[in-house]
């Protein structure tokens, strides 16, 4: 399976959704946080919806340091935000369960909550923010969307 990324930035409810497809390693996250984090309208401090559900997360424990390292720099540790995880495969949660872990003990003020349903995401993560219908639309849009980050 081809890999593909897409996002989608939803300024009036500070929410940032992501989508991965395809075999996805440390370097294509880092490479997809490098295109978002060059979008004008991202906000590194809003919620966060990463859809993992049609990838394969190819990561190794050692490489979670590169990946965290990154994601602290030029971030502000007074600041918070929150990241919702959605897969079912064990693979990609465990993978997901360390990345938790390790987020913790960097100092990066992420909360990051594991889901596997979006019904869980609306009503755990969100707080209402959206509607089921809502949030799958956005994520059907992300899925046939012809921004690939990675081309």
């Amino acid at each position: 399976m081809k890999k593909f990324g897409a996002y989608k930035i939803v300024s009036d409810k500070e929410m940032n959704i992501e989508y991965y497809r395809g075999e996805i390693t440390i370097e294509d996250l880092i490479s997809f946080k490098k295109k978002l984090h060059s979008d004008p309208d991202y906000n590194r401090y809003w919620s966060t919806i990463v859809d993992l559900r049609d990838c394969k997360l190819i990561v190794k424990s050692s490489e979670f340091s590169e990946f965290i390292n990154f994601m602290k720099t030029g971030y502000d540790h007074t600041k918070s935000r929150s990241i919702a995880l959605i897969s079912s495969r064990p693979n990609d949660v465990a993978i997901s369960t360390m990345y938790s872990l390790l987020v913790k003990e960097s100092g990066l003020n992420f909360t990051t909550y594991l889901l596997s349903a979006i019904d869980s995401v609306v009503n755990s993560f969100c707080n209402n923010l959206f509607t089921e219908e809502e949030l799958n639309a956005i994520l059907k849009g992300l899925k046939t969307s012809t921004n690939n980050i990675y081309t």
